[in-house]
């Protein structure tokens, strides 16, 4: 089982490279609300370090693909898709672009919520790409009754971090703040807050539209099971202090949680399936 870590800056390299990390996530243009996007030179030079201790190189390009993105994103992949070991996409556009250029294999299909069944992997197959990711909402015994039918193509899952709950292309705090006659401060981190349940929920506005999270989840109690059954484990770095996100992911590796403080932290749906309102579907 490989630990996927999603790096920030190029400063953090050396720090990573002392962990021992396995897979070095990076942000690109074309990832959802980008705040660290790294350059193509920057990919090169990471790519080619990384690729010198055995270890691999993620990018994440997960955002909505529009029609006047087409000719852009065709360069780019061209590019990156020769060199990088994986790209994490959402959108299938990408996934047809890379089979037009001959490079599917590199392909990781990451849809957020909609990958809970394992008829997804002969999709992913027949795509040609890599392997898949599934949704964060399975429960450990879905997981594992998915990943015991065997498709020929990899399988990850995010074990820690913010999990995303909602997605809509419309600008809901750009919406709020203006009908509250005030403006939105680029620097701040908002939260929206359930009175029952004492929870705090980022949300999270760019371009592409408006995002909310749930709180952060923590798979720790269920390394080993997991272990038998996925390739990757994903790490997101949502909202959580540099620091301590350099603590997880040693820990994660080490498996080593003696000095981590999880106060606040669920174990998202591993142990519970979603509730459902009876009468959906009746």
């Amino acid at each position: 089982m490989r630990i996927v870590a999603k790096m920030h800056h190029l400063t953090e390299l050396e720090t990573f490279m002392e962990m021992n990390l396995d897979v070095f996530l990076l942000e690109t243009p074309y990832a959802k609300a980008a705040k660290h996007p790294f350059s193509m030179d920057d990919i090169k030079g990471l790519t080619a370090s990384v690729h010198r201790q055995g270890k691999q190189v993620y990018l994440l390009m997960d955002r909505m693909i529009h029609e006047g993105d087409l000719s852009g994103i065709t360069g780019y992949l061209s590019e990156v898709s020769s060199f990088v070991d994986g790209i994490v996409l959402a959108d299938i556009t990408v996934a047809i672009i890379l089979q037009k250029l001959g490079a599917p294999r590199v392909g990781i299909y990451q849809p957020g919520p909609l990958n809970t069944h394992h008829h997804i992997a002969s999709f992913v197959q027949d795509l040609g790409m890599r392997g898949w990711v599934l949704a964060p909402e399975l429960t450990l015994s879905e997981i594992e009754s998915i990943t015991s039918m065997d498709s020929g193509v990899e399988i990850g899952f995010q074990g820690f971090g913010h999990i995303e709950m909602f997605h809509t292309r419309r600008h809901l705090l750009t919406s709020f703040f203006t009908h509250e006659a005030q403006s939105i401060d680029p620097q701040a981190t908002y939260f929206l807050k359930e009175a029952s349940r004492q929870e705090y929920y980022p949300i999270i506005e760019c371009e592409e539209g408006t995002t909310i999270y749930r709180p952060i989840m923590s798979s720790r109690a269920y390394l080993d099971r997991l272990r038998a059954c996925i390739d990757d484990v994903y790490l997101m770095r949502l909202n959580i202090d540099d620091d301590a996100y350099f603590q997880q992911v040693k820990a994660y590796l080490t498996g080593d949680f003696s000095l981590i403080h999880e106060e606040g932290y669920s174990t998202g749906y591993l142990e519970k399936m979603i509730d459902m309102d009876p009468e959906v579907g009746s």
